[in-house]
Order: structure tokens, then C-alpha cells, then sequence
């Protein structure tokens, strides 16, 4: 058995101030009636994290490999969630907050690995991933007047979990030599409170209550799939006895990926739970192809390459214009008729690399 075993030590201190009474934060500007500073403000906590980090690989049998992780991972959080505005402007203001607390993630994994040759390899790995102290925007209410302001919280979570297969066929052996490949195809669930800290912003905006289950993340694509394929002759040999061939390679990578999820338009308040990423948008995929061939004229060595990006000049869609006219329509380039939601049509590029060798 191998292990790996670690444990990382970070010290966090924003070295900032935050408000020390919800109900009561602010001093109003003499002058400036929508600036604010903080009453009795308090210092951020300095924080200090352990995070324990093991790998083990096993051999269970001559072919066979049994693989497992588990590890601590802490974000510190994005410096406009700590400092942002205190000027006070439209209905909603948002303020930092320098005592929000750093993203932690727990993950797992675990599989096992199979080589039915030297030089075909299977894969078969699940993994779960845990997400605490994300953190939301939310309202606070203060004074006699009715007044309010938004701010970061530690109150949202998320998960990730689902299976990954992989087949890999490396170069060499006596079964096709000069081919490789790999297929990998990726099965997921992710869900939570909400997939960004606007999103709970935009709902109390709304007036909408708070979701009380998880929901499906903005990026919680259900299915997967990549496959790559390289042929590629080194130099000095030849493929069906023709040096033609030598110093030349091509790879062709085709990826598919199941729709991501949307919310359509809400029309009432028990929408606003239920409707909450609940339809898909339409599958993509993409084809993408590398081929270069390397000459030798004396010392100077000439490598020729072309790399083409969707090759099959798919027309796939990224995100709507407008999610209302789109649901409505079926039309994702809305009423403006915006090219950009369209993912990137067939790209070509062609290169000439020159070197020197044996000075």
C-alpha cells in the first residue's frame, strides 16, 4: 500500500472592521445622506484552519489497483464580498462584510483501476463533495424608518456527487502501437441553496420566500462524455511500410455535454420553490482536431501544424438572451437577436514552428 498522508495549516486575517449590531449599524453622514460608516464597529476575526489530506492506492491483484482520497479544502472568499461599497444607492444596497468566513469543501473519493493489458486501462471512481460557509447576500432591516441593507452571509450549501468510467488506451504494445485514446464518461448531481450569492439577492428582490430544500445548481450537468484518439508515428519509423508517416501525428477530441438547467419564468409564489432550476437547455458537443507533421533539413528542424476547433461547425447553443422569450419562443437570440448565445463556430489555425538543434 501507498499513502499519502498531509495537513495544511492556513491563517486567514482580513484586517478589517464589521457591524457589531444588526439592528442599529450605521452612522448617517452629516453632509452626505447616503454615506454611511459603521457604529461601533468590531474587529474581523483572524481564523485558523486545519486541513487533513490522504491518498492510499492498494494493489488488490497484479491488474488491479484499489484508490482512495479524502481531503479539507478552505476558499477565502472573493475581496468584493469582503470590501464593496458603503454608499448607500437604490432600493437594495449591498455592503461587504470582512468577518464572512471561508468556503469549506470536504471531498471523497473512491475506485478502482483495472489494466486488462500494459497499455489499456480501465477506471472506475465515485465522488462525493461536500460545500459548507458559502456564502449569500442577505437583507437586514434597521431604525424607525424602515430602512435596509444587504450583506454576506455563511448560510448557503451545496453538494456534488455522481460516478466517472474511464478507458485508456496508452501508445505502444502489439495492438495498434501507434494509436492512444481515451473515453470518459462522467455521471453527476450537483445541488444546493443557491448557485451564487446573487441569487438569493435576486429573491428577496423579488419578494420570493427562501427555498427550504436544494435545488439543481446552475452547473449541475447530469452527463458527460470525452473522447480522444491520437495517432502518432516518432521518428525514424514507418506505418504500413511507408515512411510518410514518420514525425507525424493527429489527435481528434469529440466532448458532449447534457444540457444545464434553467429557471423558467415564475408566475406565483409557490413557482418561485418549485420551478427553481427545474428545465434543461439543449445538449452541446464539439469536435475539435490537431495535425502536424516535422521535417528535418540539417540543423534546422520545421514543425507544420493545424489545429481546428468545432470542426463539424455545429451551431450549439451556450445561454440565452433573454430566459422569459426564450421559454415562451423557443428563440434563445431573443428580441435583439444577439449572435453571442451561440457557443464558438469552426476555428482554423495554421502554424510553422522553426528551431535549431546541434550548435
Amino acid at each position: 500500500m501507498v499513502a499519502k498522508v498531509g495537513l495544511r495549516l492556513d491563517y486567514y486575517d482580513p484586517s478589517g472592521f464589521t457591524i457589531s449590531d444588526t439592528s442599529d449599524p450605521f452612522i448617517t453622514d452629516s453632509v452626505w445622506s447616503n454615506l454611511r460608516t459603521f457604529k461601533n464597529p468590531k474587529k474581523a476575526k483572524r481564523r485558523w484552519y486545519l486541513s487533513p489530506r490522504i491518498g492510499i492506492s492498494h494493489p488488490i491483484s497484479e491488474r488491479d489497483v484499489l484508490h482512495f482520497t479524502y481531503g479539507h479544502y478552505f476558499q477565502v472568499p472573493p475581496f468584493n464580498q469582503i470590501i464593496s461599497s458603503y454608499v448607500f444607492s437604490g432600493a437594495f444596497p449591498v455592503i461587504g462584510n470582512a468577518d464572512v468566513k471561508p468556503q469549506k469543501t470536504i471531498s471523497y473519493e473512491v475506485g478502482v483501476k483495472h489494466a486488462f493489458t500494459n497499455q489499456i486501462v480501465l477506471d472506475v471512481t465515485a465522488f462525493y463533495k461536500d460545500i459548507k460557509d458559502w456564502s449569500r447576500l442577505k437583507q437586514f432591516k434597521y431604525g424607525l424608518g424602515g430602512g435596509n441593507y444587504s450583506t454576506y452571509v455563511n448560510e448557503d450549501w451545496g453538494s456534488v456527487r455522481g460516478l466517472e468510467f474511464s478507458l485508456q488506451k496508452r501508445p505502444g504494445g502489439t495492438f495498434l502501437p501507434y494509436f492512444s485514446g481515451n473515453l470518459t464518461y462522467t455521471f453527476q448531481v450537483a445541488s444546493g441553496s443557491f448557485s451564487s450569492p446573487w441569487n438569493a439577492y435576486d429573491w428577496m428582490w423579488r419578494g420570493y420566500p427562501l427555498p427550504p430544500y436544494e435545488s439543481p445548481l446552475d452547473w449541475d450537468q447530469r452527463h458527460s462524455v470525452l473522447f480522444t484518439v491520437g495517432f502518432n508515428v516518432p521518428k525514424g519509423q514507418t506505418f504500413l511500410g511507408s515512411r510518410i508517416f514518420s514525425n507525424f501525428g493527429v489527435t481528434l477530441q469529440h466532448y458532449y455535454g447534457s444540457g444545464y438547467p434553467f429557471t423558467p419564468p415564475i408566475h406565483s409564489l409557490r413557482d418561485a420553490i418549485e420551478r427553481i432550476n427545474s428545465e434543461r437547455l439543449p445538449s452541446y458537443q464539439s469536435t475539435n482536431m490537431r495535425a502536424y507533421k516535422k521535417f528535418n533539413v540539417g540543423h534546422l528542424s520545421i514543425l507544420s501544424y493545424v489545429d481546428i476547433s468545432n470542426l463539424f461547425n455545429r451551431k450549439d447553443l451556450n445561454s440565452p438572451n433573454d430566459i422569459q422569450w426564450y421559454y415562451q419562443f423557443h428563440d434563445p437570440e431573443g428580441e435583439v437577436k444577439d449572435p453571442t448565445v451561440w457557443r464558438q463556430r469552426r476555428t482554423t489555425r495554421f502554424g510553422i514552428e522553426l528551431s535549431l538543434s546541434g550548435f
